[in-house]
């Protein structure tokens, strides 16, 4: 018996290696959402309702305007480094003209409060956007914290630059998927086929 899916037949025998071929392959790639409403932040910073974004716009009475997780001070932890585990987020520097602005963001030592240094800071000095990315594997074990900063430089008179920060989030690399999820979710997608190919039987014979 073969099946149609549209215009193209197939037959269980080749759905069945298609699935065993898939299965024996399968890996799945983590992401966890960091939530923004757990970080504290600076009265000109204002974040999505549901966490997922925030703009930082200046600040006429501070020179630097902060969006900040630091367990070390008493936020949640959010920030968990394992092996294979990036650190990435989306942004918008916006530096209308006649604007002198940094857009900086550092992963912090949550004892210590400050930053880990080279290669876990990222610096913009004029209008960009991108997705910026750390590898955390190096610093399993560690209390980490997040920092986003708009700084004005002296001589910075406009005060009207931004910054959007979004989807801040933990990836995993992709992890092969143990074996008994392996087989259960053959085994349900076997399932499935076989009911769908009796199916189609019995309407053959009726």
């Amino acid at each position: 018996m073969r099946l149609s899916f549209g215009a193209k037949p197939i037959t269980f025998r080749n759905v069945f290696a298609s699935f065993f071929l898939f299965f024996s392959h399968a890996s799945l790639a983590v992401v966890i959402p960091v939530n923004l409403n757990d970080f504290f932040s600076d009265p000109t910073v204002t974040i999505s309702v549901d966490g997922s974004s925030a703009t930082l716009a200046e600040d006429s009475s501070v020179s630097t305007v902060i969006l900040s997780n630091d367990p070390g001070l008493g936020d949640p932890e959010v920030i968990f480094a394992a092996a294979g585990t990036n650190l990435l987020f989306d942004f918008e520097f916006i530096e209308p003209l006649d604007n002198d602005n940094v857009f900086s963001v550092f992963v912090l030592d949550g004892d210590s409060g400050l930053s880990f240094g080279a290669g876990f800071e990222f610096l913009a000095t004029d209008s960009d956007l991108g997705t910026v990315s750390f590898d955390l594997t190096g610093l399993v074990g560690e209390l980490l914290g997040l920092q986003f900063e708009l700084g004005a430089n002296i001589g910075d008179e406009q005060l009207t630059s931004t910054v959007l920060v979004s989807n801040v989030r933990l990836e995993t690399m992709d992890v092969e998927v143990p074996e008994p999820m392996l087989l259960l979710l053959f085994g349900l997608g076997l399932t499935i086929i076989t009911a769908f190919v009796r199916r189609e039987s019995n309407k053959k014979n009726n």
